[in-house]
């Protein structure tokens, strides 16, 4: 396994041990998609130089990534190391033959790596590790939603478009606020909020990238389901206009509102299946 330079836990806890690692991890620049796919390549048949080369050259996406979880009880160096872990770890998973970048498939490799360490280690956070799960397919939920809706979804679309019950996303969110609210506080920073997850000047070239990627992942699922599913999840999720209730779509279709919910559970069965076998299924 490639070896990636970084202090250990204990001394790594300060600045100065940061930007040294920030230093280090410059000379790594980002390749190109024709140069990722020859080293997926070699990957796939033992090339430890591009295994190395591979996760070199996403170093520097771990440090964004792991600067969104910083004041949630562990350094910053800590969230670094774990998600450096999960970045390994998607190399090993990774399907070259996708048609997406890998980066767009190792960030929620990452990011459970990163929640994890938050749920077990930290001194702040006690919290069930399947809630701290919750919240982090919460949290991707929020950024694709926001792309597809053009603005903040509603508590019932995150929990929908997660595929977990609106009880279990209350709870999730309950975690860090007594209420559910975008604009609520979060953590032990009351200056944080829910909506700050989003970028407040949009998402970065590299969040775009994989908010992107998940919104293409859906649509081409979406393809993948007969004429009315395709139909009662575009208009229950709100894909091309308002959402709207089950009552409402058995009303347009003549349907009862029991018979839509049956018809949107079994279509969201569909396309978490179609999703698990392009690797974007949370773990």
């Amino acid at each position: 396994m490639v070896k990636i330079k970084f202090g250990d836990s204990k001394s790594a806890n300060n600045d100065l041990s940061v930007r040294s690692y920030l230093r280090d991890i410059r000379q790594y620049k980002p390749i190109s998609r024709e140069e990722e796919t020859e080293l997926l390549k070699r990957v796939k048949a033992g090339d430890g130089h591009a295994t190395e080369k591979l996760i070199s050259s996403n170093l520097r996406f771990v440090v964004t990534i792991a600067n969104q979880y910083v004041n949630r009880g562990l350094p910053l160096a800590d969230l670094i190391a774990e998600g450096n872990c999960g970045l390994i770890h998607a190399v090993g998973k990774f399907d070259e033959t996708r048609t997406f970048k890998f980066i767009s498939y190792a960030v929620w490799w990452i990011r459970q790596a990163i929640l994890k360490a938050l749920a077990e280690q930290s001194n702040v956070v006690r919290f069930p590790i399947n809630q701290i799960e919750d919240q982090g397919r919460i949290y991707r939920t929020v950024q694709a939603l926001s792309q597809t809706l053009g603005r903040a979804p509603t508590l019932t679309e995150m929990a929908g478009a997660a595929s977990i019950s609106l009880n279990r996303a209350e709870r999730a969110l309950g975690v860090f606020q007594s209420e559910v609210s975008l604009d609520g506080p979060i953590g032990a920073d009351e200056g944080g909020k829910l909506y700050n997850l989003i970028p407040a000047d949009g998402p970065s070239a590299e969040e775009e990238l994989s908010a992107k990627s998940l919104v293409e992942a859906v649509s081409d699922s979406v393809a993948s389901l007969t004429s009315r599913e395709a139909k009662i999840v575009k208009l229950y999720f709100g894909l091309e206009e308002e959402p709207a209730t089950l009552g409402k779509i058995g009303s347009q279709m003549g349907l009862s509102r029991e018979r839509i919910r049956q018809i949107r559970n079994g279509a969201m069965g569909k396309l978490r299946r179609k999703l698990r076998k392009r690797g974007l299924s949370a773990a």
